[in-house]
């Protein structure tokens, strides 16, 4: 069944397997075990050091990494470590960014908590929308 929006309300609410007083109480735990809690799956968080090391990745990167292996096999070590060294800053301060960046949206996931107003058992609530089901 898709498009619910051309649909009746009884045929939706057969449908879901519910009706105008909204899930029973006693059925949210049964159904919370089927179908999971409402929240997105979150990733596994990487170390500043993984995401040090991702920042040499990058195909300019690479470049300059091979363009300083030329300058140090033509003796040109100047040139080499001044080449190094942008890389390195590079690196670190694309990492730097990476973890303030994983902050502020923590810090924006917790600042959000949407609430849902439903009917349970005939009477009207208002939940988390993480208990919706």
């Amino acid at each position: 069944m898709r498009e619910f929006y051309s649909k009746g309300k009884d045929e939706i609410m057969g449908y879901f397997d519910t009706s105008e007083q909204g899930l029973k109480v006693k059925d949210l735990e049964k159904l919370r075990e089927e179908y999971g809690e409402n929240q997105l799956n979150s990733k596994e968080k990487k170390s500043a050091f993984i995401v040090f090391l991702e920042q040499f990745k990058d195909f300019l990167v690479i470049i300059l990494l091979v363009a300083a292996a030329i300058s140090f096999i033509s003796g040109n070590k100047e040139s080499t470590i001044v080449i190094l060294a942008v890389i390195t800053m590079n690196a670190t301060l694309g990492t730097v960014q990476h973890v303030k960046a994983e902050k502020s949206l923590e810090s924006l996931k917790k600042m959000s908590s949407p609430k849902a107003r439903v009917i349970r058992d005939g009477q009207k609530q208002e939940i988390d929308s993480s208990e919706l089901l």
